[in-house]
């Protein structure tokens, strides 16, 4: 079961109709310049029409270590099928090389099968930029995936509160961004996917 949820988010399955609400008629907030060309200002029109909480600010706070994502559980998307109640695998997601002031990081994650976190695929990026402001922030990376079979390349979006036990009210969002062609006819369509949320409200940081 695990490996086909997981399936649905990475390797993923096309599938669409929306299952949250969007409003069409709001304009794209603005977004720094760095925003936009990293992520593209169609799926940031998907990100706020299926209400994807954006941290906004130009001082984002530390946020260097490793933390557990999970429970992992839908929110919402702009594919066909309902996933309400649906889980997916944790992740274990690292940021550094993060300099206070400075808007980029290097952040990896792997997306968890046991409980000693391993079993995923490991992806990392240095194509990313951090904005927020207080404790809260909004980390926004380019990244590909599936690089020995089905190379794609995806947006990943994660927001949350940093405090000192890991990071509170977390919001992941993996959207695709180039399917590369698709040789295997198995990706979402581009601008296509998944919003999701740590259910027990806590990701918790860990020691590696």
């Amino acid at each position: 079961m695990k490996t086909l949820i997981f399936r649905m988010l990475v390797s993923i399955i096309v599938i669409s109709v929306c299952s949250c609400s969007k409003d069409d008629t709001k304009e794209l907030e603005v977004y720094p310049d760095e925003v936009v060309e990293l992520v593209s200002s169609t799926i940031l029109e998907e990100l706020e029409g299926l209400k994807m909480t954006i941290n906004r600010g130009d001082d984002p706070p530390a946020i260097e270590g490793t933390y557990i994502i999970g429970p992992c559980e839908f929110d919402c998307s702009n594919l066909v099928e309902n996933m309400d109640g649906c889980y997916l695998p944790d992740i274990k997601v690292s940021f550094y090389n993060h300099v206070v002031g400075d808007k980029s990081l290097v952040i990896s994650h792997n997306y968890c099968f046991d409980s000693n976190y391993e079993g995923g695929k490991c992806d990392s990026s240095k194509d990313t930029y951090i904005m927020g402001e207080g404790r809260n922030f909004t980390v926004f990376s380019r990244i590909t995936m599936h690089k020995e079979v089905n190379p794609a390349v995806f947006v990943c979006v994660i927001s949350g509160t940093i405090i000192e036990e890991g990071i509170v009210d977390t919001k992941v969002a993996r959207f695709m961004y180039d399917d590369l062609g698709d040789p295997l006819g198995s990706m979402m369509e581009v601008g296509k996917g998944i919003i999701f949320f740590d259910s027990d409200g806590l990701s918790e940081r860990i020691v590696n």
